[in-house]
């Protein structure tokens, strides 16, 4: 099992309609993958809400199964073919007490009834707070989304020392997958600019393909549904399929000891 971590401390830079089509993508290549949402928000589990195929009365969250209310078969919800969630909840807002930084890794990580998984993808809260920490405590991986915006840019140097810290205090096996640009548009000189500048500065770091502005992207999470149900033609969808397969590469390609960030 791999637990990939879709950060960033910023909102509204499309992590969490990555995240959803990552995860779809993977179970599609016939990978077993569970989503978590972790944010308050609970975008990632509205995005799934038209697909949610829960027959046995599931009504356990990412809360429950924190705060050790519900197991975590009692929160596993089957979305589609190879795809389960465990949905988020408002009440992650008031989540504020010490002591939960490992159960994210004892529930989900170190569970034997979860040894055929393939993936754990967790869509954070654009914050750093006592649930983003337990997910990166648990998490092999991380990829790190920004918008092509330049208060998403600026702060990717923040955000990288955050998790240098988190790598060497609390998860040594951390390891940043990369950065992936999303609502790239070029006709912008802004976009071009601060493209060219985070190539200077993290050019090992972002990914091959970034992903542009696409009308798909709003009407799929409009309808609740992957963008591959929606029009498997997107322009959108080649591309995160094309992250996906670059995200494959490079977690395979990985060096252990390899600072979060550096050349």
């Amino acid at each position: 099992m791999k637990i990939i971590s879709i950060a960033n401390r910023k909102g509204g830079v499309g992590k969490t309609v990555l995240s959803a089509n990552i995860a779809y993508e993977l179970s599609r290549l016939g990978y077993l993958v569970i989503m978590v949402d972790l944010d308050p928000q609970s975008d990632l589990t509205k995005i799934y809400s038209a697909s949610v195929h829960d027959a046995s009365g599931t009504t356990g969250t990412i809360f429950d199964l924190l705060c050790k209310r519900k197991s975590i078969e009692d929160c596993l919800m089957s979305v589609y073919d190879n795809l389960y969630l465990i949905p988020g909840s408002k009440e992650l807002a008031y989540l504020n007490f010490s002591g939960i930084e490992g159960v994210i890794k004892e529930e989900i990580k170190d569970n034997p009834q979860l040894d055929e998984v393939d993936f754990v993808i967790i869509d954070h809260p654009p914050a750093l707070n006592e649930s983003t920490l337990a997910g990166l405590i648990a998490s092999d991986e991380v990829l790190v989304v920004s918008d092509a915006e330049i208060f998403g840019m600026t702060n990717l140097d923040d955000l990288f020392k955050d998790l240098e810290r988190i790598k060497h205090e609390w998860n040594k096996g951390l390891h940043l997958i990369g950065l992936v640009i999303n609502k790239v548009d070029f006709r912008r000189n802004l976009t071009k600019h601060l493209l060219k500048e985070a190539q200077k500065e993290f050019e090992h770091f972002i990914f091959s393909t970034g992903i542009n502005y696409d009308t798909a992207v709003p009407m799929s999470t409009h309808r609740n549904i992957p963008l591959r149900r929606l029009d498997w033609h997107s322009r959108a969808l080649t591309q995160v399929v094309s992250i996906v397969a670059e995200m494959l590469e490079r977690m395979e390609c990985k060096h252990g000891d390899a600072q979060i960030v550096g050349k």
